[in-house]
C-alpha cells in the first residue's frame, strides 16, 4: 500500500492517527489492521465513506473475520496457480530430459 494512499486516508476519513517520531510517521498493530480492513472492503465494492462506517460502529476484531475469509480466499487461489505452474514446470522438464536421453546426446 503506498503512502500516498495512507495520506489520503489519513486525510479524508480519519481511520488512524499515526505517531511521529524524527519526521517518520508510526503506526501501531491496530492502525495496520484498520488499513488492511479499509482495502479489502474497497476491493469488496465498498465506498471509502462506507469503509470508514464500518469501522466506526463495529469494533476492527469484529470485521476481521470477513477480511479474513477473503484473504484465505486469495491465499489458496494464488497457491493452487503456483501448484499448476510449478506442474507445468516439472513436466516440461520431464520431457525436456526424455528427449536428451532418447537422443543420446547429454
Amino acid at each position: 500500500m503506498s503512502p500516498n494512499i495512507l495520506r489520503y486516508w489519513e486525510k479524508s476519513i480519519s481511520p488512524f492517527k499515526p505517531r511521529r517520531r524524527r519526521g517518520r510517521k508510526l503506526y501501531t498493530r491496530q492502525d495496520l489492521k484498520r488499513a488492511l480492513i479499509i482495502k479489502k472492503l474497497l476491493e469488496k465494492g465498498y465506498t471509502l465513506k462506507a469503509a470508514s462506517r464500518m469501522l466506526r460502529e463495529n469494533d476492527t476484531e469484529e470485521v476481521m473475520p470477513e477480511v479474513y475469509s477473503t484473504m484465505i480466499r486469495e491465499i489458496k487461489d494464488f497457491l493452487k496457480e503456483l501448484k499448476e505452474t510449478v506442474s507445468e514446470m516439472k513436466r516440461e522438464i520431464h520431457e525436456s530430459l526424455d528427449s536428451r536421453n532418447n537422443s543420446g546426446s547429454y
